[in-house]
């Protein structure tokens, strides 16, 4: 028997003949972005099914673009640990935590002024181990001996923003 490839109709269809109620779906990027025209119908529909079933939309992506135009709130996530989350328009805007930073000074600037792009620094942590403190000091600017040693717990910084660092934005001179 061979096998049936389904269309965004067909499981629309699919949804409302069973009259399945879920709640979120998660989609990674090579689920996502194949070609630019397929991109923005499958936007589209995605949109037009989130609305019509109160669908929430979870996306692990690496791409900044896609975030900003089609998210409302926004996870940073670094070695499997949450490091800032909040509205997508606000994170993206005014990132708190330094590896949010960090991604954005990665990507290229569509607007304003042009800036030159930076990577991260290092390399990723080996995850088959323990990581004392913050896994992303090794890579921060802003490291100093309290991230080596005590991981950072998730605070509220207000305004629906939450962040895992002891030194939000950099306040603090690396030692």
């Amino acid at each position: 028997m061979a096998k049936q490839e389904l269309t965004c109709d067909d499981i629309l269809k699919e949804l409302k003949a069973k009259q399945y109620r879920p709640i979120y779906y998660l989609m990674g990027e090579e689920s996502y972005y194949i070609d630019l025209i397929a991109d923005y119908i499958t936007d589209n529909v995605l949109n037009d099914t989130e609305k019509e079933f109160n669908l929430t939309r979870i996306m692990i992506t690496h791409d900044i673009s896609v975030v900003a135009s089609s998210c409302t709130h926004i996870a940073v996530l670094y070695a499997g640990r949450l490091m800032e989350t909040g509205a997508t328009a606000d994170v993206l805007k005014q990132p708190m935590h330094p590896y949010t930073i960090g991604l954005l000074n990665a990507f290229p600037k569509l607007h304003g002024e042009k800036t030159r792009m930076t990577g991260i620094s290092g390399s990723l942590p080996d995850l088959s181990q323990p990581i004392p403190g913050c896994v992303f000091a090794p890579r921060c600017p802003y490291a100093t001996e309290e991230c080596r040693k005590c991981a950072p717990h998730l605070t509220d910084v207000g305004n629906g923003r939450q962040i895992a660092c002891h030194h939000p934005a950099g306040k603090e001179e690396k030692q």
